[in-house]
């Protein structure tokens, strides 16, 4: 984050954009405290508008917290999961292509049929980005 925090205990918003290029989220409020700035994207769901979903559940001093991920599938960065994503996947499914690459959506360094579930199953809910704006 190249943000300047100047304030303790005042509110500040954090945009994010996960490693390949997937969908960008916009996050809670971030509170600077004289301990220092604590921040986690797993305990908690801390995206605007629950824009997360749980994958897990960890044991946390003897609780059960959930475990929240970024949505995978806006291959083209558009704030979307949509159709337009799909022809970007299916060429690199088609090539066999791998390495570190924005169409493999479960992060395996394959773009392969593993990948095709997370864009489909994202498409058919309308996954895309939520702003406060």
């Amino acid at each position: 984050m190249f943000a300047r925090i100047t304030k303790l205990n005042i509110p500040y918003k954090m945009k994010t954009k996960e490693m390949q290029s997937r969908m960008k989220i916009l996050l809670a409020t971030l509170v600077l405290l004289l301990s220092g700035l604590e921040f986690s994207y797993a305990q908690t769901n801390k995206a605007y508008g629950d824009n997360m979903v749980k994958i897990d559940s960890v044991l946390v001093g003897g609780n059960y917290q959930p475990v929240f991920a970024i949505y995978s599938g806006d291959i083209n960065q558009d704030g979307n999961v949509d159709l337009i994503d799909f022809p970007i996947w299916a060429v690199d499914n088609n090539n066999f292509a791998f390495g570190y690459l924005v169409t493999d959506l479960n992060g395996d360094g394959n773009t392969d049929l593993i990948d095709f579930p997370i864009w489909a199953v994202n498409n058919s809910a309308f996954i895309g980005v939520m702003r406060p704006f």
